[in-house]
């Protein structure tokens, strides 16, 4: 089991390096490139690749195994996996272009990376709100990597540097609609995450939770935030970046961090 899993991730690996190489080839005009379908090819087949090294990680006979390194590897399918189903709807080129090396390390770490920690038996609703919890922190860690691509656009236009590859960039304006579409679906993730853990934890606040619980909580009144403020005041630019950033940087302590400091430092 383990060969197979580890030969899904290396092709699956070997897919998404193609798939990049050739993306990068094909800047500064990947919308004019009659090529395009080809890394898309590619990149759907490192998908089912690593759809199958995900769930012969993840899913087990005890019930869901998501240590840390499995639940990077889930974050990061899911990532890629709404990323193509995002393709001919919107411009995610270059979210895309971005993703595909993080993928590979997200491949690499269930191969290199083994921990002792044990997962215990959950129940189904823990599981779900386990699973609610991953899809959101996926979509809000789209939204962080649209930011950064925002954020280099953004200043490459203040100093009036508009050749290269931000001369194939959508309009800024259309990068920022994409963002807040992601925040949007993010936030919307968040609350079922926070709603189902309400109902089906027993004390959300409990000793080991808690720090993730309260992370989680101000990344959601921070999203929220910009949502509200995007419709009320048209917030946009650096501001918008910033709340983004801030926002999934506490989401990203509370769910790594807290996962790390259990598993790798306390062995719970």
């Amino acid at each position: 089991m383990d060969y197979m899993l580890n030969l899904s991730l290396l092709i699956s690996s070997a897919c998404y390096f193609a798939a990049w190489l050739k993306m990068i080839k094909d800047q500064p005009n990947p919308i004019q490139s009659t090529t395009k379908p080809f890394f898309l090819w590619l990149i759907t087949a490192g998908v089912v690749f690593q759809a199958y090294a995900t769930i012969t990680a993840v899913i087990t006979a005890d019930g869901l195994d998501l240590r840390l390194p499995h639940a990077i590897l889930f974050a990061f399918f899911t990532c890629i996996t709404l990323t193509v189903l995002f393709f001919n709807r919107r411009p995610v080129y270059y979210l895309a272009l971005t993703l595909l090396p993080l993928e590979v390390i997200a491949n690499t770490l269930p191969m290199v990376w083994q921990t002792t920690y044990q997962p215990g038996r959950l129940t189904m609703g823990t599981n779900l709100h386990i699973l609610s919890s991953i899809v959101a922190f996926s979509l809000l860690l789209m939204a962080a990597v649209q930011a950064a691509l925002l954020s280099i656009q953004n200043a490459k236009l203040k100093a009036h540097q508009t050749s290269g590859v931000l001369s194939s960039l959508p309009p800024l304006q259309t990068m920022e609609s994409l963002l807040f579409e992601i925040i949007t679906l993010g936030t919307i993730s968040l609350s079922l995450s926070i709603i189902s853990g309400f109902i089906f934890l027993e004390d959300i606040f409990a000793q080991k939770v808690a720090h993730k619980s309260v992370f989680t909580m101000i990344a959601w009144f921070i999203f929220t935030g910009l949502l509200i403020s995007r419709k009320y005041f048209g917030i946009r630019g650096t501001k918008a970046i910033k709340g983004t950033f801030i926002g999934y940087g506490l989401l990203l302590l509370g769910f790594l961090g807290s996962k790390w400091v259990l598993e790798i430092l306390l062995n719970h």
